[in-house]
């Protein structure tokens, strides 16, 4: 991956990953070498663990039999999907290079017919010679949702292997001879050994070329490797699939592509807020407190409560419908920079903001009333601590600035709407002279603040993302605040990008930072070693890039830690 993998804080950069220390190579205070007549200490030697498989023909009917199991519980869930795609063209000095981009953002529905509602107002599906649908992406989620089983397909068994924490047997499958489908899997898959769920799906479906009479039109597919997640006790679920198609012969024969498609919300928030009603406890009756003299609201305090239960319906509106993270450590460190920002321009006893994640992969940085929102994809491509704080502090500046338009969804019913229209209704752009009094008080609150001098991976960043705007618009386009292009538009720095320094990274591939968990929507940072980097090649900023997901078993959530983390505001 990348070197210099900073994390947003000092302290879990410092502290996640301790190496133990080489012991010294000096020969003072070392005990002298055994002689020839001393006894050797026999070190003990590890039981070898043994396991005890069933028959293959007996695993490839249990997987079989899980695998439909598994079928029949996705069908009757509608996660959201996201698939975004960026079309690879040749570049001379790169190889490779995103030319133009795709976003795909909706509901699943599994059934007869796998398909996808948009959640967005308004989505390109189009490019002057080809067509791209999302439900293709997402039906790369299974092997064969309706005909997998030995009358179809030929079971190879290929050996064993780890996936994270768990033994897996690998097949590779192929479609047996005189078999009818108009899609059948090719490839390998990797199957746990414990339940015989299936956790990760590598190749494509066949025909990968086939000219549709109806539609009259070329039809493609093409190559993925899907993984699951251990979302509780013997239950998986599609989380992350990677599909592309970059081999030297796709000019002729279909569009190159890289894609990665993510699912997630399938524990659905209606079933949150039934959890927190069964955890009530009703207390003995106790008399209300007596507010003192001072109980009647002044009109700016009940215009500062309005704009505050307008602020509450929309994170519960956004969070219900899957697209708003519980909060959790990604957000403590957030609120740490914002407070380091606060504090520096003593503004922490005047304001209460607080940071949330949306877990889109397209840019998105907007404030509600006292609330800072960025979105998952954003957070990910961040090179260091630096640059987020002044992406924050432009939050910072747009929290404090009241916006009489999101007034409005103090109403209930203006939020309470469904899944597939909740991000078509809301709209949190600054209008074009707020932007300006934001900038112009952004600037002033990282001048004052621990970030000041040390802004130079700031000046690259946004030097990186004016410079593949053209290529990359359907990442970069907000779906609902406008902020972080108005900030890389605006920023005049010192620093110069560039490109052909492999030691200068402006900026990180798409799902450098942040692990999402399909059930139940929370985020983590990953925990990753330091890569040295090569070739000005492997840089690869806001790319799409293979994932390879820690298969990890499921552990019920703990109860959550008390105190708070202490972010330095030094340059990583």
């Amino acid at each position: 991956m990348l070197r210099n993998f900073a994390l947003l804080s000092a302290t879990l950069s410092m502290g996640l990953l301790l190496s133990a220390q080489e012991p010294s190579s000096g020969t003072s205070g070392q005990k002298p070498a055994p002689t020839a007549a001393a006894a050797l200490p026999t070190a003990p030697v590890a039981p070898k663990v043994v396991h005890s498989d069933p028959p293959i023909d007996d695993v490839i009917e249990n997987l079989i039999n899980r695998e439909h199991d598994e079928v029949a519980n996705v069908t009757r869930m509608k996660p959201i999907v996201e698939t975004y795609m960026q079309i690879e063209k040749r570049d001379k000095s790169l190889g490779m290079a995103p030319g133009s981009d795709f976003y795909f953002l909706g509901q699943a529905s599994f059934g007869k017919e796998i398909k996808v509602k948009s959640l967005l107002a308004h989505t390109k599906t189009k490019s002057l010679m080809y067509s791209y649908y999302p439900s293709s992406f997402l039906s790369m989620a299974f092997v064969d949702p309706t005909d997998f089983d030995k009358k179809h397909y030929d079971f190879r068994y290929a050996g064993q292997d780890f996936q994270g924490e768990f033994r897996c047997f690998i097949f590779d499958i192929h479609p047996l001879p005189k078999t009818k489908s108009s899609s059948q899997f090719n490839g390998r898959i990797w199957v746990e050994s414990d339940g015989f769920n299936i956790v990760r799906i590598n190749g494509s479906f066949s025909p990968d070329y086939h000219f549709s009479w109806t539609s009259l039109s070329e039809q493609y597919r093409f190559h993925f490797d899907s993984w699951r997640s251990n979302v509780r006790p013997g239950e998986w679920l599609p989380s992350y699939i990677y599909a592309q198609e970059v081999g030297r012969d796709r000019f002729l024969h279909g569009p190159m592509l890289k894609a990665q498609t993510r699912l997630w919300g399938f524990h659905a928030g209606r079933d949150f807020r039934e959890d927190e009603f069964t955890d009530l406890k009703i207390e003995a009756p106790v008399p209300i407190a007596d507010e003192g003299e001072n109980h009647d609201r002044s009109p700016l305090e009940a215009v500062r409560l309005w704009r505050r239960e307008a602020e509450e319906n929309t994170l519960d509106a956004l969070e219900t419908d899957g697209l708003l993270a519980p909060v959790g450590p990604v957000e403590k460190v957030l609120n740490q920079i914002v407070t380091n920002i606060e504090v520096t321009n003593r503004l922490d006893d005047r304001v209460d903001l607080h940071c949330r994640v949306l877990l889109t992969s397209s840019f998105e940085m907007f404030s509600v009333e006292n609330t800072i929102i960025l979105s998952r994809g954003l957070i990910d491509v961040i090179p260091d601590e630096n640059v987020m704080a002044v992406l924050l502090a432009e939050e910072v500046a747009d929290a404090m600035m009241p916006k009489p338009y999101q007034d409005q969804y103090a109403f209930s019913d203006e939020v309470r709407v469904s899944t597939t229209e909740i991000m078509k209704k809301l709209s949190f752009e600054d209008e074009k002279q707020e932007t300006v009094e934001n900038e112009a008080k952004a600037l002033e609150l990282i001048s004052n603040s621990p970030y000041a001098g040390k802004l130079g991976k700031a000046d690259l960043f946004f030097d990186q993302l004016r410079l593949q705007s053209k290529q990359l618009k359907q990442l970069i386009s907000p779906r609902l605040g406008n902020q972080v292009m108005s900030v890389a538009r605006a920023w005049n720095g010192e620093a110069t990008l560039d490109p052909t320094d492999k030691d200068q990274i402006a900026a990180l591939p798409l799902g450098s930072r942040i692990k999402l968990d399909p059930y139940d929507d929370s985020l983590e940072f990953l925990r990753t070693s330091s890569q040295p980097i090569l070739s000005m090649r492997e840089k690869m900023p806001f790319e799409v890039v293979p994932l390879y997901p820690y298969a990890t078993k499921y552990q019920a959530p703990q109860a959550a830690e008390t105190g708070s983390a202490v972010v330095s505001a030094g340059n990583h």
